[in-house]
């Protein structure tokens, strides 16, 4: 199963099209492919099905939430997802700030429902990054895995 990227499902939605203009889903598979997929892995019907099937019952084109428990160990991408959760969350920029003072106190308040540990475990990544451009003189980081891989 290919995983689309949320660009990519918005892309493929309206290359479905609308009312007469409606394509068909090998239609739609063959225009994605030949725009997105010309050397990654094609998609299938199936992924179209299943991806206008979910834009239809959730009005979204999201995944849907994992099953499971939930992630809790602070890793890069997690990271990425804290600082995309600021640009995306509502309670910060749902309507346009008056000012910058506003948008300030907006930031400080979400920014203090952030729990204690992603912030503690940020803070120490931080420093364990620091050290690692201390001991590669600032070159770059795959430097030092590959150092690190040699021995050396």
């Amino acid at each position: 199963m290919v995983n689309l990227t949320e660009q990519e499902r918005i892309s493929l939605l309206m290359m479905r099209g609308w009312g007469d203009r409606e394509r068909s889903y090998e239609e739609v598979v063959h225009l994605f492919n030949d725009t997105f997929r010309v050397r990654q892995t094609q998609i299938h019907k199936s992924t179209v099905s299943r991806t206008i099937n979910r834009f239809l019952e959730t009005s979204t084109n999201k995944d849907r939430p994992k099953s499971g428990r939930p992630k809790t160990q602070t890793t890069e991408e997690r990271q990425g997802e804290v600082a995309q959760s600021f640009i995306e969350n509502h309670r910060v920029y749902f309507t346009k700030p008056q000012d910058l003072l506003e948008l300030r106190q907006r930031i400080i308040n979400t920014s203090a429902e952030i729990p204690a540990d992603i912030i503690h475990t940020a803070i120490e990544n931080f420093y364990v990054r620091l050290g690692q451009c201390q001991e590669v003189n600032g070159e770059h980081f795959e430097n030092l895995r590959l150092l690190t891989q040699r021995g050396v």
